[in-house]
């Protein structure tokens, strides 16, 4: 490409390499049209170097390619040292026959050769076999671009300053092309305000930019090939299909000859497909062209033409921006009706919307486009904008849209507001369905199964969401398949199902990334139920799930929480363990759940996190702070059993037990106490029991919790409250069919036992591993392949620091240590 700056950095690479000296003798040629004669060719050649020029019995076997490559090849093999010869404007050669030599010539090169080829576009040589031989560097346009650091110096040499803003400009239409980047430099240094000469290059209409791209790179070009051009240069971007659909059916063979020609086109793969983009500015020097040559008329024709191509392609922005220009009205009606739901559900949404700013008022204004406006405002959790344009939206008619379906998504959008909003909605009779609007109508199934959510059955809210499921599946629509699949890990939680809510929140999570979607507040619920779920289990979560504290501005200004406080509240629970600072981390806690409990819509997992909540407030010693949660929340739930266990706790901690067995009874006989809350409160009756010495009614709790907890791999609430391990540790095989699950609770490194601090060396941990079993010392010295002196010596350093005098004593003390 012209103007990237090649001569230049390949002279600094020469001054370099000289001074080094890592090269011997420099050759330099420029070419011209004068070497399409293989003989002046192969002549300037062996005269850049000073090498005696072919005996004429050789120069005429040197006009077939490959001879004459050869000989060439050695007359460099006879110079010493590190010849170097750069061959510049290699783009001015177009004879086969030349181009055949240097092709040979580069293959047949001495090892102790270099040549360096210049073009502004690649020249027709098998560079793949030279790239497999291991003897070929490349340097194109995207490594010769100047980095923003290098822009900013050469304005700095200019004497221009420019803002942060300006810079990015700069950076945005030159790409980094050097000569672009030189010329706004100088036309910035002779310019008064940098906005408008800025706004002259970006537009192309300045001459020192139009007189480039004419002079370097199009004048060459015929006009046909410049006809396709500029035609190809009213979308962003094109392939095969596009241009034909705006060149005729040539296109094909002139984007052919125009690749041959090696004109510069930034080239991209998208789904196996070949697309083609020009440089900002060369599209927007092709455009202006456009204009001059067909008139403003003849372009909106043009852009008709792109409009209905990605109409017809389901390709919402680029439809809409071509049809925008075309200012055909009825296909812009057609845009928004039909891929208006697409778009506003997909992740392009926002690039969509801001499209739609520059619509006429008329069609900005209409109510079709303020409810997809609601929508957008709904999915990026901006509730308030979206609750103004619902109501903009509603009581009058849509030009856009008809009444029938236009009412369908209206219905629909005021279920998923208010829901949001944390409202009762009354059960609306949405109108009937509408075909061919596959987008609308998997978004209205899953306000359809939110409208199911609170009084009918857990089967048959499943089985509508499922359906939600298919149908966004099969209209290709993220939004609603990711809410469907939210809502379905959150009826999981709601009903204990922990191991199928952290499967489906760990799809969800897949499914958004594969589709797109970052800043939403689904993601943001389905990352933290993810880690909610690794969290009770014990378990490592997946890489790609992050806990996230996303935030977006509310209605008053404020930031808050994208999925709102009770998900806030859950997300810094659930990273407590891993905190530097236990306090603080605690007090956030504590405050994240009193914003949570008083703000409208808090979900049903909230109520069961508060002991959890109260657990880490008490690891920090902040029992006040506790107590006063615990009030909170009665005072705004009601009586929650939760709220009983979380109380036990505190008067636990606190060494305060008196009321301890009313209130963990009344946590275990109330209907309403959900799967965590009952393990916790088993847990919490057998620490009383120990300290009353009731035996059997400590292991009967255990037994209990254990039964609870194994189903679904819940080992936080053992691992989490104080003495359960030791507990868990004194009754160790008592558990019949728990037993793996209470040694898997007992092993874990994070298990904090009655006395860690007992060093044994991994000799005596082996010969402890086997105390427990019916084997004798001798047996134990066989099964080891030691003598029993050995076992007898690693036995009385076993005793010594468990403090035991017995075999039996010592597996009692180790069980109670952990150790076994």
């Amino acid at each position: 490409m012209a103007g990237t700056g090649k001569t230049v950095a390949i002279s600094e690479w020469l001054r370099c390499a000289a001074r080094s000296g890592s090269v011997s003798a420099i050759g330099w040629v420029s070419l011209s049209e004068e070497h399409n004669d293989i003989g002046v060719f192969w002549g300037s050649l062996l005269a850049s170097l000073e090498l005696p020029e072919l005996p004429e019995s050789a120069a005429h076997a040197a006009e077939r390619p490959w001879k004459g490559a050869e000989l060439i090849a050695d007359s460099f093999a006879r110079l010493d040292g590190s010849p170097l010869v750069v061959l510049d404007n290699v783009h001015a050669i177009y004879n086969p026959v030349v181009l055949a030599g240097l092709a040979h010539l580069l293959e047949r090169l001495p090892g102790h050769a270099t040549i360096v080829v210049s073009s502004r576009f690649r020249p027709a040589i098998p560079w793949h076999q030279l790239d497999l031989a291991g003897v070929l560097v490349r340097a194109g346009p995207e490594d010769l671009a100047f980095t923003r650091v290098e822009v900013q110096a050469l304005l700095d040499a200019s004497g221009v300053q420019v803002e942060d803003a300006e810079l990015d400009l700069i950076l945005e239409i030159s790409s980094g092309w050097p000569a672009i980047v030189r010329m706004t430099a100088q036309l910035l240094a002779a310019a008064e305000d940098n906005s408008r000469a800025l706004t002259s290059v970006v537009a192309s209409g300045h001459s020192v930019i139009s007189d480039f791209l004419a002079g370097e790179l199009l004048s060459s070009v015929s006009t046909e090939h410049r006809d396709f051009l500029t035609l190809t240069a009213v979308p962003d971007e094109f392939d095969t299909a596009l241009a034909t659909e705006l060149a005729g059916t040539s296109a094909s063979r002139l984007l052919s000859e125009v690749l041959d020609l090696q004109f510069p086109f930034v080239s991209t793969r998208s789904d196996g497909d070949e697309t083609y983009r020009y440089h900002p500015l060369m599209r927007a020097y092709l455009r202006s062209e456009l204009v001059r040559a067909l008139g403003s008329d003849g372009v909106r024709r043009i852009e008709l033409r792109a409009g209905h191509w990605y109409l017809n392609l389901r390709t919402p922005v680029a439809a809409i921006r071509h049809l925008l220009a075309s200012d055909d009205r009825y296909g812009l009606y057609r845009g928004l009706l039909d891929l208006g739901p697409k778009a506003v559900l997909g992740p392009d949404a926002g690039m969509f919307l801001k499209t739609l700013d520059e619509a006429p008022v008329e069609v900005a204004d209409d109510p079709w486009v303020h409810l997809l406006r609601s929508i957008h405002g709904i999915e990026c959790g901006a509730m308030a904008d979206a609750d103004a344009f619902l109501q903009a939206a509603s009581g009058r008619p849509s030009a856009i849209c008809p009444p029938d379906l236009f009412d369908r998504l209206h219905c629909a959008v005021t279920i998923d507001l208010r829901t949001r909003f944390g409202e009762n909605v009354p059960v609306y009779a949405l109108p009937a369905a509408v075909a061919d609007h596959r987008e609308i109508e998997a978004y209205v199934a899953v306000q359809q199964a939110k409208l199911m959510l609170p009084p009918i059955g857990h089967n048959r809210v499943k089985h509508q969401l499922l359906i939600a499921v298919s149908r966004a599946d099969y209209a290709r629509c993220p939004a609603p398949h990711l809410e469907a699949l939210t809502l379905l890990a959150l009826l999981d939680g709601a009903h204990d199902q922990f191991v199928s809510m952290g499967i489906r929140a760990l799809a969800a999570v897949r499914a958004a990334t594969a589709a797109g979607i970052g800043n939403n507040a689904d993601v943001v619920r389905c990352v933290v139920m993810c880690r909610y779920f690794h969290f009770l289990t014990g378990t490592q979560a997946p890489e790609q799930v992050e806990t996230s504290f996303a935030l977006s501005t509310g209605a008053d200004g404020m930031l808050t929480p994208l999925a709102g406080w009770d998900w806030h509240a859950l997300s810094a629970l659930v990273m407590f363990p891993d905190s530097e600072c236990k306090s603080q981390a605690a007090r956030d806690i504590a405050e994240a759940t009193k914003a949570a409990l008083a703000s409208p819509g808090a979900h049903p997992l909230l109520a069961p996190t508060v002991p959890l909540a109260i657990q880490a407030l008490i690891a920090a010693h902040e029992y006040e702070l506790a107590q006063r949660i615990v009030q909170i929340a009665t005072t705004i739930l009601g009586h929650c059993p939760e709220f009983s266990v979380a109380s036990a706790m505190i008067e636990i901690a606190d060494g305060r037990v008196r009321h301890c067995p009313q209130l963990l009874d009344a946590a275990l006989s109330h209907p309403a106490l959900r799967l965590v809350g009952g393990i916790q409160a088993h847990i919490l009756r057998a620490v009383v029991a120990a300290d009353a010495g009731q035996d059997e009614r400590v292991l009967g709790n255990l037994e209990s919790a254990i039964a609870l907890a194994e189903p679904q791999h819940l080992v936080h609430p053992f691992l989490s409250l104080d003495r359960a391990v030791p507990l868990l540790d004194a009754y160790v095989g008592r558990f019949g069919r728990h037993d793996a699950f209470v040694d898997r609770i007992r092993t874990r490194p994070d298990a904090v036992h009655l006395s860690t601090n007992i060093a044994l060396t991994p000799a005596e941990r082996r010969v402890l591993q086997h105390l427990a079993s019916p084997q004798s010392t001798q047996e134990i010295a066989d099964t080891l392949c030691v003598s029993v002196n050995t076992v007898k010596t690693h036995l009385r350093g076993i005793y010594l620091k468990l403090g035991a005098t017995s075999r039996r004593d010592a597996i009692s003390a180790a069980r109670v240590a952990g150790l076994l």
